[in-house]
């Protein structure tokens, strides 16, 4: 755990300003906000998506109806692209749901968490494709962003995560807490140059 968190520090102050570009200018509130258009611009064909405040809040099974919705109609207008799902808590609940709902993507286990990009790695590595034609979905920081700029890969942050306070308040409020320090932490080592 210590030694997650100070490779995450260390990289995080080396890609500060590549992190804080991805903030300003490759954001959106949701993932559902993301087009077909959008996709198609990056000139991508491998999407990996975060679960936790991406697909549902922390601790879900199974993704919320809207991102399900966006899931689906992406993947069936957009059949060149192949997603996968890049968690820091890969649940057999939740591998067993995409199994059976989307038999297409991929559940991505047995690497190192994010921000290590071993996940990422390993994806370009069975796919065959280059780094350019990657991109991450994440809305942490200092985890699934921060592992975009450490593999050199295309990222979008996700700036309004899906929570849960009523559901599981204690994690969500951690994962909240963690956010801030994140968007904290960035502000002030972006005005050291």
């Amino acid at each position: 755990m210590l030694s997650r968190v100070m490779f995450s520090l260390r990289f995080f102050i080396v890609h500060r300003f590549g992190i804080k570009r991805i903030v300003t200018s490759e954001s959106f509130d949701h993932l559902w906000d993301i087009t077909l258009r959008e996709i198609e611009e990056r000139c991508v064909s491998v999407i990996i998506l975060d679960f936790d405040g991406v697909l549902a809040p922390d601790g879900y099974y199974s993704p919320v109806k809207k991102a399900e919705d966006w899931l689906s109609g992406l993947s069936m207008e957009a059949r060149n692209i192949k997603f996968f799902v890049l968690s820091n808590k890969p649940m057999k609940e939740r591998e067993d749901y995409f199994s059976f709902k989307f038999p297409n993507l991929k559940f991505v286990k047995g690497v190192r968490k994010k921000p290590y990009p071993d996940g990422i790695n390993s994806i370009i590595d069975a796919e065959g494709v280059s780094r350019s034609q990657v991109l991450i979905v994440d809305d942490r920081l200092m985890t699934g962003i921060l592992a975009a700029e450490i593999a050199n890969i295309n990222s979008i942050f996700i700036q309004k995560p899906l929570i849960d306070f009523h559901g599981n308040f204690f994690n969500e409020l951690a994962f909240f807490l963690l956010r801030k320090i994140d968007a904290i932490l960035l502000s002030c080592l972006c005005h050291f140059r």
